[in-house]
């Protein structure tokens, strides 16, 4: 563990920008069209662009097509069950 943390640690230091794109290379459902909710019940589909430093998940609106940064909890993946 400590031999990981060191590897991970010496990355982001000598080269900060690729821990943001081994990140976003997991980031499940990038660019792949979704359902999501906003905190009021309110779905829409949407396609998840990128991630800020801060963290906002950077969401393109299928609707209009317009981007918008949303914060944790506002808004989050539906999974649809199947028939």
């Amino acid at each position: 563990l400590y031999e990981a943390l060191e590897r991970r640690f010496e990355q982001l230091k000598n080269a900060p920008d690729s821990v943001q794109t081994d990140y976003l290379a997991r980031l499940y459902r990038l660019n792949k069209p979704s359902t999501y909710a906003l905190p009021d019940g309110k779905q829409f589909r949407g396609t998840i662009r990128d991630v800020r430093p801060t963290g906002e998940l950077i969401v393109e609106h299928e609707d209009g097509g317009f981007v918008k940064p949303y914060l944790f909890k506002e808004i989050e993946f539906v999974i649809k069950k199947e028939n």
